[in-house]
């Protein structure tokens, strides 16, 4: 299962929560509605996926991750990974290998501390 909110009321901020388990089918369907949504905004949107429920991810996750995000709206500024420490590993991982990866992806242990990188690289998603 994969569910996707707005955690702000100005449509700033899309949370992706992904179930212990999902398949990139869904994956796929479920971005293709959020893209019809987000292009709907004419403001920069940050997104948070939260893979902390996740136990066993797909196979192939760095190559449809990257691909998922490349077809993201222009108006997504900035995607946070949350929770899992494969995830976080993989996308070290990948940083290693392109060091512009930065700019684009953060980090978080928790949604909290998601939210705080938001906040100080995207001030206007939480204002």
């Amino acid at each position: 299962m994969i569910q996707t909110i707005w955690l702000d009321k100005y449509n700033g901020v899309r949370y992706w929560q992904f179930g212990t388990q999902w398949t990139w089918d869904k994956f796929y369907n479920r971005l293709q509605e959020d893209i019809d949504e987000m292009a709907l905004s004419d403001k920069p949107i940050d997104v948070i996926l939260d893979f902390s429920k996740t136990r066993q991810l797909p196979e192939h996750f760095l190559t449809h991750i990257l691909i998922g995000s490349k077809r993201a709206n222009e108006n997504v500024e900035s995607i946070v990974f949350l929770g899992n420490p494969v995830v976080h590993a993989l996308m070290d991982s990948f940083h290693l290998l392109n060091h512009d990866f930065l700019n684009r992806y953060g980090f978080a242990d928790n949604l909290e501390q998601a939210m705080q990188i938001i906040a100080q690289h995207h001030p206007y998603s939480l204002s």
